[in-house]
């Protein structure tokens, strides 16, 4: 039979509530965010070429459990270490404000020798910029003095006590950022995108074997920063980065995690245009990705805890709970995947301006055949079989076994050979061997079906994107990331429907299922309600702080045309 979990088409059967949107299976990718639990120094300086932010006490605002009446000052300074007069931005960026009420909160910025001001204006709730265009001298020194106020009013204001307000002060001078950018016609078919912006002209290349390929993206912030690393989880540190002499795909050296740098991004539609575009720098109406890690293969398990680590088979058949928890057994700073998932298909789509992920990297581990593989010999002193249906096969595998009546008698047996097997010059078929253990045999009429591809097997091609092979069955990994779609499907933790209307917890920690609590915001994006079990057409689209997320928006596409198979 074919395994139809493994086709990347979108089914989606919404209950009135559901836990997990894109996630179905049981497995379960780790995600490690590094800038979780970081303390910010005593003192802080952000350096441009020209120009240096200094701030006593660092450059973040951290306001908790904020009441009616209270003021916080944060002092800075702007210093022109340049011969030339400079105009620059200041920006907050990493914004958290959570009262409700949000106008009731303002600031005011005051300063020296000809710095911006500004007087009265309501607290952002996104990145934003402070100040705009603010001209200095050479040679001279801006002091600013930021108040910022949660207004006292004659009315009740209990509903915005005790909550967190944060952000980072940020400077930026006048030069052109690059922005990295792809658009589509609404009404195009068509699953491509049109590079725009400083995209054009840029070709991007996947790898198919050993042969190099052109990918301009390569020397592209962020994608030339993607690296995967060995995660030392008992000291929290990494210990070896791919390249090294000590970095190790098996996990002798460690975990195998990918990092992600952070990034800004916007996404938005206008005058009948889908964009996407990417940048180093904060642009204002640009929102931050932060950088965070992400397991380089989906886990494995050995008993006690799960793995990311080459050379092992998959954990599967689990529910979403069981992987939440094994995840969060790894530590603190780890969840399973979440709305990240996001960020790393916006990279992929800038990078190769097609919806159509397969025709870009490869066809993956789809449509593959799991069916029985019927026993025709039994070999039991060679710990091995004889079957006749061999297709997808390989060494180094895992299959498991079933007895003649179709119960599970062993899970998860490698295979060690695949070798012709002739009787008297006749091909009978495959002699498969297996790694028995000493009290395990395998029958005749019984039979062998295989499971998922255990992780590793695009480790050849480093941090390229790619595959071995572009047919069907052949693993696939996008900068880091092995089967990012295809071989199984993945658990996405953390966002929850109540009658077709999504909700997304941003509190790692604070994931549930089948529920919603204070954590889970509502995202203004409501799921479509006839046309499921088909191709999609289109992608959802929010302002404001989900903008990057990408579910069921319309349904009437097919496997070419709008967003594909």
């Amino acid at each position: 039979m074919v395994d139809n979990m493994n086709k990347k088409r979108v089914v989606i059967s919404v209950i009135i509530l559901l836990a997990v949107i894109i996630a179905v299976a049981g497995l379960s990718y780790a995600f490690y965010a590094p800038e979780i639990g970081v303390n910010v120094p005593s003192t802080s300086e952000l350096v441009t070429p020209y120009l240096s932010l200094n701030v006593i006490d660092g450059n973040e605002i951290n306001i908790e459990h904020v009441l009616p009446g209270q003021k916080v000052i944060k002092t800075f300074s702007v210093q022109n270490m340049g011969t030339g007069s400079i105009t620059y931005q200041v920006a907050l960026t990493d914004v958290l404000n959570e009262l409700v009420r949000y106008p009731d909160l303002v600031y005011t910025i005051t300063s020296t020798n000809n710095g911006g001001s500004a007087t009265n204006q309501v607290f952002p709730t996104t990145d934003a910029l402070l100040l705009r265009d603010v001209e200095i001298a050479p040679n001279t020194t801006q002091e600013y003095t930021m108040e910022i106020t949660f207004k006292n009013l004659d009315l009740d204001q209990s509903i915005d006590c005790d909550k967190t307000i944060a952000g980072t002060i940020q400077i930026y001078d006048q030069y052109a950022p690059k922005i990295y950018g792809i658009r589509r016609d609404l009404d195009d078919t068509s699953s491509a995108w049109e590079r725009t912006r400083d995209s054009v002209g840029l070709v991007a290349n996947a790898q198919v074997g050993d042969t190099p390929v052109v990918n301009d993206f390569d020397d592209i912030y962020p994608w030339h920063d993607i690296y995967s690393y060995n995660y030392d989880s008992l000291t929290g540190q990494e210990v070896g980065i791919i390249g090294d002499d000590n970095f190790k795909f098996n996990g002798s050296n460690g975990m195998v995690l990918t990092y992600i740098p952070e990034f800004y991004y916007h996404r938005y539609r206008s005058g009948g245009y889908e964009y996407i575009e990417i940048s180093r720098d904060y642009i204002e109406g640009f929102q931050k990705s932060k950088s965070f890690s992400i397991g380089r293969y989906a886990s494995g398990y050995d008993g006690t805890k799960i793995l990311s680590q080459s050379g092992v088979p998959l954990k599967t058949a689990e529910n979403v709970q069981w992987f939440r928890e094994a995840t969060y057994a790894l530590g603190p700073k780890f969840t399973q995947l979440d709305q990240r998932l996001f960020m790393i298909q916006m990279l992929y789509l800038v990078e190769y301006a097609n919806y159509d992920s397969q025709s870009s990297l490869g066809v993956g581990v789809t449509a593959q055949n799991t069916g029985a593989r019927k026993a025709v010999r039994a070999l039991t002193e060679e710990n091995a079989v004889v079957i006749t249906y061999y297709y997808h096969l390989e060494t180094g595998y895992y299959v498991n076994v079933y007895d003649s009546s179709g119960q599970i008698k062993y899970l998860n047996i490698k295979i060690l050979g695949i070798d012709e097997y002739r009787e008297n010059g006749t091909l009978v078929g495959r002699k498969i061997t297996l790694d028995l253990a000493n009290d395990q045999e395998v029958l005749l009429d019984e039979d062998i079906r295989l499971v998922a591809h255990p992780s590793g097997i695009c480790d050849f091609l480093g941090m390229k994107s790619g595959t071995r092979n572009k047919a069907k069955g052949n693993d696939i990994i996008y900068r880091g990331i092995e089967n990012p779609f295809g071989n199984i499907w993945y658990y996405v933790d953390g966002i929850t429907s109540i009658n077709y209307h999504i909700y997304i917890c941003n509190n790692p920690r604070s994931y549930v299922t089948e529920q919603i609590t204070d954590c889970y915001m509502d995202t203004g994006i409501d799921l479509p309600t006839t046309g499921s079990n088909t191709y999609l057409r289109s992608l959802s689209l929010v302002d404001g702080t989900y903008s990057h997320v990408f579910l069921p928006e319309s349904f009437g596409g097919t496997e070419s045309t709008y967003v594909a198979d």
